[in-house]
């Protein structure tokens, strides 16, 4: 995929298009129920794939999200130490959100 978006860049941020490029392969990597690393997590985990699957897909839903908005946030405003605050200030916040709604029921 590197080579395919680095050719449409046409001149755009390679940092970003890179790291875009990048993200979007580790999501789809880690949230795929047939992806070698989710077999053999599961594998070394003791459990079944599926449990395995079901149980990532939150957390990696949840990083993605907040780093599609941290890289719109560096391609708009062309600040990239201001897209890595906001992505942190975002991972936090909506881990702080979860656990001050769930309390104890969230498994951590």
């Amino acid at each position: 995929m590197l080579p395919i978006g680095a050719s449409m860049a046409n001149g755009s941020d390679i940092i970003l298009i890179v790291s875009a490029i990048l993200s979007g392969a580790v999501y789809g990597d880690h949230t795929s129920p047939i992806s070698d690393t989710t077999i053999l997590s599961a594998t070394g985990a003791g459990c079944s794939v599926q449990s395995h699957f079901i149980t990532q897909l939150p957390y990696a839903t949840i990083a993605m999200l907040c780093s599609a908005v941290s890289l719109g946030v560096a391609s708009f405003m062309h600040s990239r130490l201001l897209a890595l605050l906001i992505g942190i200030i975002l991972l936090v916040g909506v881990f702080y959100l979860l656990k001050k709604f769930y309390g104890e029921n969230l498994k951590t």
